[in-house]
C-alpha cells in the first residue's frame, strides 16, 4: 500500500497486499512539475480527460500513470506536485489545485472531472447559442455560471463509497515546515547541497495550514450550477420537456407550483424527468437559500432559494421579510436539458423587511486582494471575512472564474484557511488522531463540527517544529506528514487577520503554476474607498524569540532551528515583519532588491540525459504503447503530445533556471508567464548578452507588471 493508503503497484498486488476496506472509489489527477506535466500548458487533448472516473481500466502492460485506478480518493482534490522547497523538507509534496466534488444548486452531488483546470468557453460548447436576440446579444450569455462543462458526472449511490462524502474530511495540509537536515541540491550545481530554510520563523504562528477547497475541510462547495444528466438520447429529452410543459399547461387555474409539483409525483417526478436528460431549475428547493444561524454559530433552519441570474427571470419584486433575492412565487417553471437552458420565471423578495436576529453585529471585514487570494474571485465586493453569526447568512458559492477559468469562490463569507486562521482549526486537528479503521487515510468529521459555522478568529497558542511529533506520526502511521506540533500555552499566538506565507510556500504563484493568480495579473482594480476601513489587516505576530526558541525541538546538527539570528521581534508594521509582501505591492521596486529576496528560490536537480532525451527515450518504461488505445479511442496520440510538450517544458525551465538564475528570479517574483519567459530567454541567448544583473536590467524591466500595465503601489 502507498502512502495514501489508495494504490497499489503490480508487484505489491502479487506479493498479497491489501487495499484498504473502506474507500471512495473515484480518481483523482496528480500532475507532476517534476517531471514537465502541467494541467494547462501540456493540454493532453480531450481523449485524455474522457474516461470514465468511476470505472478500473487496469492492464498490467500500461503504466500506473495513464490508468484509471479508482481504489479510493483520500483527499479529494486534483493536485500539483513540483521539485521547489517541498523537495527539501519532509512533506507531502501534492498540493490541492481543484475539487473532485461540488454541489449543484438541485443538491447533488458531482463530480467535475480532473481536466482542463483551465476551463474556456469551449468546455460548455454544447450549450453554445447558435443565434442572437434581436438586439444582437447572445442568447443567455451566463450559460457558464449555471450549467456544468463537459466532463463532469453525477456521483450517484452505485459509487463505491459515496455515502462518506461529507463524512469524512477532504483535505491536504500546506505545512509550513523547515528541513531537519540537508536535503537537495539545486539543479545544475552537483556540489551544493541545500536545505529548507525561511527566516523569521516566530512570525508565523500558524504553521499547520489546512489546504482544501472544502469548507470546513469537508463541506462540498456551493455552485449555482444545474447538472443535467448527459449521455441521453435527444428524444427521451424532447417527451421529458414536453411532458413538464403539458402538465404546467394542463394543471386547474387555482392550483399554484407547490400544489402543482405534489399532485404529479413531487420528487420521484422530478427525478423522472432529470434521467431523461431534463433537470428542472430548483426554486424553493434550490441549495442557496439564506441561513438562520444562532448567536452559537449553529445552523437552525433555511429560508427557500434565491434567485440565480441565467436560470430564473423575475416577474416581479414584492416586499417581504425574507432575505432579498428569495423566491417567493413560481409563475413558471423552467429546466436545463444537456444543450439547453429555459429559464424560470419567479417574484421574488426585494428585502425591504428582512431584519436579521444579529443586528448587532458589526458589518464584516473584507479580504485584501492586493495579498494572495488564489481561491476566490478578484471582486472586492464579492467576498467578505465571517467572523459573527450574521456574516454566515448568506451562503458561500463557488464556480468557474470567467478571468482566469479556474474553480473559484464566487461570492460569500470567504473560505481560505491557508492565509486565515478558523475556529474549527483545533477540532480538525484534533480529529486526525484518529483515523478510521478501515482506511488510515480517511478521518471522520466529528458529530459537534456537523450543522455549525466557523468564524474566523485570533490564534491562542503557535505552531513549532518538533522532530518528536514527526516521529509520532509515522509511527502511527497518521497525517499530517509534518514535523510541526501546535503549542496551546493559552497565551495569543497572533492577531486576528492575514496571515502571510513566507515567499517559498506560495506554490500557485510560482511562474510554472498559475501566472494568472499572482494579485499583480489580477484585474481587481483599486479598492473602493468606502471599503478602505474594512479592510483585512495582517496579523501580528504574539509569539517572541525566546518563546518560540525555548519550545523548538530538533536535531542538533540543524543549528537554524535555534539560531536566534534568523528570528525577528515582530515590529506590528506590514513590511518590516513580511517584507515578501512588496511582491504583491510594489512593481516598481528595483531589480537588484528583488534578485536579492529571490535568492532562496530552489529548483531541484534532474539527471542531464532527461534534459536532453526525445520523449519517446524518456518514457521508455511504458512497454506497450499500443495498449493506450484500449483506454480511449485517440488515447496514444494524447499521451505522447503531452509527453512531448512536457519535455520542452521541463527542459526550458532548467535551462532559464541554470543559465539565467537572475532572469529566473525576476520572472518568478512577478510570476511572468512561461511563454514571455521563453521568448526573453531566447532573445537573451541570441543577443549574447551577459548572465550580469547589469546588462540586463534594462530587458528585465520590460517585462515587469509596470510596463505592461502601468500599476503603482498598492495599499496594505
Amino acid at each position: 500500500m502507498d502512502f495514501l493508503g489508495y494504490r497499489l503497484s503490480w508487484a505489491q498486488q502479487e506479493e498479497g497486499d491489501k487495499l484498504p476496506t473502506i474507500r471512495i472509489h473515484t480518481t483523482g489527477y496528480q500532475w507532476d512539475l517534476i517531471e514537465g506535466r502541467h494541467p494547462i500548458f501540456t493540454s493532453p487533448g480531450e481523449a485524455f480527460y474522457a474516461r470514465d472516473p468511476f470505472a478500473d481500466t487496469q492492464n498490467p502492460n500500461i503504466s500506473l500513470e495513464f490508468q484509471l485506478r479508482p481504489m479510493g480518493c483520500v483527499h479529494g482534490h486534483n493536485t500539483l506536485a513540483d521539485a521547489t522547497y517541498t523537495s527539501l523538507v519532509d512533506v507531502d509534496v501534492n498540493i490541492p489545485i481543484s475539487p473532485l466534488f461540488v454541489r449543484d444548486l438541485c443538491g447533488r452531488t458531482i463530480y467535475i472531472g480532473y481536466g482542463p483546470e483551465e476551463k474556456g468557453l469551449e468546455e460548455w460548447e454544447a450549450y453554445r447559442p447558435t443565434r442572437a436576440d434581436e438586439s444582437g446579444t447572445l442568447v443567455n450569455p451566463n450559460i457558464p455560471y449555471v450549467t456544468f462543462p463537459k466532463g463532469c458526472q453525477e456521483v450517484t449511490e452505485d459509487v463505491q463509497g459515496s455515502e462518506l462524502i461529507e463524512q469524512v474530511f477532504f483535505a491536504k495540509w500546506r505545512t509550513l515546515d523547515v528541513a531537519l537536515d540537508f536535503a537537495g541540491t539545486p539543479s545544475g550545481q552537483d556540489n551544493l547541497v541545500a536545505a529548507g530554510i525561511y527566516s523569521n520563523a516566530n512570525l508565523y504562528p500558524y504553521k499547520l495550514r489546512l489546504d482544501t477547497f472544502y469548507t470546513d475541510g469537508y463541506k462540498l462547495p456551493q455552485t449555482n450550477m444545474v447538472f443535467a444528466k448527459p449521455d441521453v438520447h435527444p428524444e427521451k429529452t424532447a417527451q421529458a420537456v414536453a411532458e413538464l410543459a403539458e402538465k404546467w399547461q394542463s394543471r386547474p387555474a387555482t392550483e399554484g407550483y407547490e400544489a402543482w409539483f405534489e399532485a404529479n409525483g413531487g420528487d420521484d417526478w422530478f427525478e423522472a424527468l432529470y434521467q431523461q436528460g431534463c433537470t428542472v431549475i430548483p426554486t424553493f428547493e434550490a441549495c442557496n437559500g439564506f441561513h438562520v444561524v444562532d448567536e452559537n454559530f449553529q445552523l437552525k433552519d433555511y429560508w427557500p432559494g434565491r434567485f440565480v441570474l441565467g436560470l430564473h427571470d423575475i416577474v416581479e419584486e414584492r416586499d417581504d421579510s425574507a432575505p432579498q433575492g428569495t423566491i417567493l412565487e413560481v409563475v413558471e417553471p423552467g429546466y436545463v436539458t444537456p444543450t439547453n437552458v429555459v429559464t424560470a420565471k419567479v417574484v421574488i423578495s426585494n428585502g425591504r423587511g428582512y431584519i436579521t436576529p444579529h443586528q448587532q453585529d458589526p458589518v464584516p471585514l473584507v479580504p485584501n486582494l492586493n495579498l494572495p487570494h488564489q481561491r476566490t474571485v478578484a471582486d472586492w465586493q464579492a467576498t467578505w471575512l465571517p467572523t459573527h453569526p450574521s456574516h454566515f447568512e448568506p451562503p458561500a458559492t463557488w464556480g468557474w472564474d470567467a478571468d482566469t477559468g479556474r474553480f473559484l469562490q464566487l461570492r460569500g463569507p470567504l473560505w481560505d484557511p491557508l492565509h486565515y486562521y478558523y475556529e474549527c482549526m483545533d477540532p480538525i486537528l484534533q480529529a486526525y488522531k484518529t483515523p478510521l479503521e478501515g482506511n488510515r487515510w480517511l478521518v471522520a468529521v466529528p458529530k459537534e463540527m456537523q450543522g455549525r459555522f466557523y468564524p474566523i478568529t485570533e490564534m491562542v497558542g503557535f505552531d513549532v517544529v518538533s522532530q518528536e511529533a514527526l516521529h509520532r506520526r509515522q509511527e502511527r502511521n497518521t497525517l499530517p506528514r509534518s514535523a510541526l506540533t501546535r503549542v496551546r500555552d493559552g497565551k495569543p499566538g497572533a492577531t486576528l487577520g492575514y496571515h502571510p506565507l513566507p515567499l517559498q510556500f506560495e506554490y500557485e504563484l510560482d511562474s510554472w503554476w498559475f501566472p494568472n493568480l499572482h494579485p499583480l495579473n489580477r484585474m481587481h482594480g483599486e479598492v473602493p474607498e468606502h471599503l478602505v476601513p474594512r479592510m483585512c489587516p495582517l496579523i501580528k505576530s504574539e509569539v517572541g524569540i525566546e518563546r518560540y526558541v525555548e519550545s523548538v525541538d530538533g536535531p542538533e546538527s540543524a543549528t537554524w532551528l535555534r539560531d536566534k539570528a534568523m528570528l525577528q521581534q515582530a515590529l506590528g508594521d506590514p513590511i518590516e515583519d513580511y517584507p515578501q509582501l512588496l511582491r504583491y505591492v510594489d512593481p516598481d521596486l528595483p531589480i537588484e532588491t528583488v534578485i536579492e529576496m529571490a535568492q532562496g528560490l530552489f529548483l531541484e536537480d534532474v539527471a542531464d540525459d532527461v534534459l536532453q532525451a526525445n520523449p519517446q527515450e524518456i518514457w521508455s518504461e511504458i512497454d506497450a504503447l499500443d495498449d493506450l488505445e484500449e483506454l480511449a479511442d485517440g488515447f496514444y496520440d494524447a499521451v505522447f503530445d503531452m509527453r512531448e510538450e512536457a519535455v520542452k517544458l521541463l527542459r526550458q525551465r532548467h535551462e532559464v533556471y541554470r543559465e539565467n538564475p537572475a532572469m529566473y528570479a525576476f520572472c518568478w517574483w512577478f510570476c511572468v508567464t512561461p511563454q514571455v519567459l521563453a521568448q526573453h530567454f531566447n532573445e537573451w541567448k541570441t543577443g549574447k548578452e551577459q548572465a550580469s544583473l547589469e546588462a540586463q536590467k534594462d530587458s528585465l524591466r520590460k517585462i515587469s507588471p509596470t510596463q505592461a500595465t502601468g500599476i503603482g503601489r498598492r495599499k496594505l
